[in-house]
């Protein structure tokens, strides 16, 4: 792959520390072989986007009256590549993508997983060790909860219980909490 796409999600908060939340204005990270990173952004958000942003990036911001797709093509080509193959991220809605290839006809677009996947998936001794504390606590809070279970407690008398032991050690988190007949279905209903 000559770049990378990335949309809102997983992988964008992996590569740059962004949570951002997908809406129907583009926001996207374009990983290029040379040069830094590049960032599609609403004028808008820009400055929300620059707080949250980890790493060096170039962001290049469009106008409510602008083609964000095509600012994508004219910056692809603005690093030479007018044709090329361009891993799009998993978590890219369609009608970005749809804009985007009608807007650089000369490139080619296939899946960024052989790419997004392969690196999310490769874990530090570092992340590893997060990753155990945060199944200790979840374990830790779960312990908790089930010792402070009453009878006639609702689902979200629980769920409360759950948030609650989670802040209490300075995290989020939350449980989906079913009972009865609710809890043989996928998502409950109350």
């Amino acid at each position: 792959m000559d770049a990378l796409f990335v949309a809102p999600g997983t992988s964008l908060y992996y590569f740059t520390g962004v949570h951002w939340w997908p809406s129907e204005r583009l926001l996207g990270l374009l990983i290029t072989q040379k040069g830094e990173p590049l960032v599609l952004c609403p004028a808008f958000e820009e400055a929300r986007f620059r707080e949250q942003v980890r790493i060096p990036a170039e962001v290049r911001v469009w106008q409510e009256d602008e083609s964000p797709t095509k600012l994508a093509a004219a910056t692809l080509a603005d690093r030479g590549l007018r044709t090329g193959l361009i891993g799009v991220e998993e978590a890219t809605m369609f009608t970005f993508y749809d804009h985007l290839r009608q807007a650089a006809p000369g490139l080619e677009f296939s899946s960024a997983d052989p790419a997004t996947v392969a690196c999310r998936g490769v874990k530090s001794a570092h992340e590893l060790e997060l990753m155990r504390l945060a199944c200790e606590a979840t374990c830790d809070v779960y312990r908790a909860v089930f010792a402070s279970l009453k009878e006639g407690m609702s689902q979200s008398d629980v769920s409360a219980l759950v948030e609650a032991g989670y802040a209490k050690m300075g995290l989020r988190g939350d449980a989906m909490v079913l009972f009865g007949a609710a809890a043989a279905l996928p998502h409950g209903h109350h």
